[in-house]
């Protein structure tokens, strides 16, 4: 978690990072390849954090962070 706290820009992966015990909700709203397949999410903390308040994540380079293990979606 220490790293996302100071990213800036560029795209993310953390070999270490932990994913096995979720303590951020953030959204997923697209996805791109331009320097390596990568999402892109929104998080929640502002425009002042990341780049303009989203981060790149990595895609395709295991489970980065528990992305795909806690995905959910709103029902109505």
């Amino acid at each position: 978690m220490i790293t996302r706290l100071y990213y800036r820009n560029g795209v993310y992966y953390n070999l270490n990072c932990n994913g096995n015990v979720p303590n951020h909700a953030m959204l997923s709203v697209g996805y791109g390849s331009a320097s390596g397949n990568y999402m892109i999410i929104k998080n929640s903390w502002g425009t002042t954090w990341g780049d303009k308040g989203y981060v790149f994540m990595a895609k395709d380079k295991g489970d980065t962070c528990g992305l795909s293990k806690f995905a959910s979606y709103p029902t109505l």
